[in-house]
C-alpha cells in the first residue's frame, strides 16, 4: 500500500502517515524513495493501539447507576456485567473473572464490606472501585482495611468511570 491508500484505510492526512513512517511509529517498509506498507502489518499495529478491553461487574441497586456504566463503558470495548445486590455479584464471580469490580457500599441484603470480602475469597486477584453517596462512612472504612485503592463518589459523571478503569489498565 501507498502513503495515500494507508491515509484513506485509517481516514487520517497522508503528511500524518509519512511522518509516522519517518519517526519509526508505524510498520513501514522503505523501498526506494517511497514508503510501502503490508495491510496486515498495518492492521496488526491498529490492534496493538486500542486499549485492552476489561471485563466489568458493576454491583449496585441503583439501575440508573449501573446504566451509567454499561453506556458508558460497552462503547469502548468493554464487556459489563450488572449485578443488583451482593448476592448477584458473588454468583457473577463465581461464574467469570472480572478484572475490575465496581462495588457501591450500601447494598440490599450483604453490605458492601462482606460482598468484597466473600468476593476476595473466590477470587484473590479482584481488583475493586468503591463507589459510594457517603465518603465518611464506616462501610467505607471497612472496604478500604479489606485492601481498596480508589472511591468513586457518588454522584459521578462517565468520564470519572472511563478515569477510574484507566488507572487499572
Amino acid at each position: 500500500m501507498s502513503i495515500q491508500e494507508v491515509a484513506s484505510y485509517l481516514k487520517v492526512s497522508p503528511q500524518t502517515i509519512y511522518r509516522r513512517a519517518q519517526a519509526g511509529e508505524i510498520p513501514a517498509i522503505k523501498v526506494g524513495n517511497r514508503w510501502r506498507f503490508r495491510l496486515t502489518d498495518i492492521e496488526g499495529w491498529l490492534t496493538d493501539q486500542r486499549p485492552t478491553a476489561k471485563r466489568v461487574l458493576v454491583i449496585d441497586d441503583d439501575a440508573s447507576i449501573t446504566r451509567l456504566f454499561v453506556r458508558t463503558l460497552e462503547p469502548r470495548g468493554h464487556e459489563v456485567a450488572v449485578a443488583r445486590n451482593g448476592e448477584e455479584g458473588l454468583k457473577e464471580v463465581m461464574r467469570y473473572h472480572f478484572d475490575l469490580i465496581f462495588l457501591d457500599m450500601v447494598l440490599p441484603g450483604m453490605s458492601g464490606p462482606e460482598t468484597m470480602r466473600e468476593i476476595m475469597r473466590l477470587d484473590g486477584q479482584a481488583k475493586f472501585i468503591l463507589i459510594t453517596g457517603y465518603p465518611d462512612s464506616a462501610l467505607l472504612e471497612q472496604a478500604l482495611s479489606l485492601g481498596a485503592f480508589v472511591v468513586l463518589g457518588k454522584p459521578f459523571t462517565g468520564e470519572q468511570i472511563v478515569e477510574a478503569v484507566q488507572k487499572f489498565s
